[in-house]
């Protein structure tokens, strides 16, 4: 299991109507613009389904980033700004890749058509399958399974007494799944 990406910067993140009029513009940014899966969307959206968008770079150098115009001028005038600010050298020098990529996560789903994540951050841990292909927020778990065995077993009372023993509270408003 791995906690998703930590993207550092509001620039990243794009409403509905923001990446679709970045996809009419250009198709070439469908290539960087990807759903971005939070806590909330898992808590609250029946379907738990992405209403967010988010800018990825991955790992990538800044020249080749560069082929996507409008997306890095997005960070380059959101977020650049305030990674400048921060004390962490690579935070600064990679300003248009996420703070911390969670490489080991995607490398670990890539194969996989579904993958079982959870809030982290909630008042009854609950796991869902979702379709992969998405940047999930650091306020969420994902669990790199997709069979139905392991659902049962991360829903079963077993875990949730290991998480009830082992996971922090936030007093009477929930967890913090760890």
């Amino acid at each position: 299991s791995y906690v998703g990406s930590y993207v550092w910067g509001k620039g990243f993140v794009l409403t509905d109507t923001e990446a679709q009029k970045l996809f009419s513009h250009d198709s070439i940014n469908r290539d960087v613009i990807f759903p971005y899966l939070v806590g909330e969307d898992i808590n609250r959206n029946p379907a738990q389904k992405a209403t967010k968008w988010v800018i990825n770079f991955f790992d990538w150098p800044l020249e080749k980033a560069s082929k996507y115009k409008e997306c890095l001028n997005i960070l380059q005038e959101k977020v650049k700004p305030e990674r400048e600010l921060v004390k962490r050298a690579v935070y600064r020098d990679y300003w248009w890749q996420f703070a911390e990529k969670q490489k080991g996560l995607y490398d670990s789903i890539r194969y996989l058509s579904r993958v079982l994540v959870a809030a982290r951050v909630t008042k009854y841990i609950n796991f869902v399958f979702v379709e992969n292909g998405q940047v999930y927020n650091e306020k969420t778990v994902i669990s790199c399974f997709d069979e139905y065995m392991y659902f049962a077993l991360l829903q079963s009372c077993f875990h949730d007494q290991w998480v009830q023993t082992f996971t922090s509270t936030l007093g009477s408003a929930g967890i913090n799944y760890s």
